[in-house]
């Protein structure tokens, strides 16, 4: 029999072990002819929060998984806002790194999902990998952990209040681990200290 996704199935009944016992394989699936989708998507500095004015290199891998040559437009967003964007051709299998600079000097503070997508080719069906979602990255002043904009007294409230707590025990919507090592400490302090007054 064949299955919906093209996987054909064949089962047969044997007694040659000495017991009476039912078997079966399964070939793969055919591949699609037309199928593009993202592989990976990473980025340099490989943190979950970077300084405002830092520029992000974000790669993003674009594969051609079906079996003719494909051209096709890969993006890449920070939310809503594209960071860039590039066509290209790729042959059946091939992977092709591309990289894109995130500046985040003109963005505003706060939480950014970085997501890459391929648009759809002609006669594409599996279109599921075509977005690659990489997860957040916290665009803020050091020492902001309100995320207001300025390095000030209510962050050092904050940092106090959080002191000796781990990333998971941290309340959502402020950001005391200055160093993103995942510990409110003495250190995340001092970065306070250095940057106080900043904006």
């Amino acid at each position: 029999m064949q299955t919906a996704d093209g996987t054909i199935w064949i089962a047969w009944t044997s007694d040659r072990l000495g017991n009476f016992d039912i078997y079966y394989k399964t070939d793969s699936p055919p591949q699609h002819i037309h199928d593009v989708a993202i592989a990976s998507v990473t980025h340099n500095p490989d943190t979950t929060q970077v300084r405002k004015g830092t520029n992000v290199t974000i790669e993003v891998v674009p594969q051609n998984q079906g079996t003719k040559p494909e051209d096709f437009m890969v993006s890449c967003y920070a939310n809503s806002t594209m960071i860039g964007s590039q066509q290209i051709n790729l042959c059946a299998g091939q992977l092709m790194p591309i990289n894109l600079v995130w500046r985040t000097s003109g963005i505003a503070i706060g939480v950014y999902t970085i997501t890459a997508q391929v648009s759809v080719v002609q006669g594409e069906t599996d279109t599921a990998d075509n977005t690659f979602i990489n997860g957040v990255i916290l665009v803020t002043i050091l020492g902001d952990a309100n995320l207001s904009g300025l390095v000030d007294m209510e962050d050092f409230y904050i940092w106090r209040e959080n002191f000796g707590k781990r990333s998971g025990q941290i309340p959502p919507g402020v950001y005391p681990d200055f160093d993103n090592n995942g510990l409110v400490e003495m250190p995340d302090f001092y970065i306070w200290r250095g940057n106080f007054g900043a904006q």
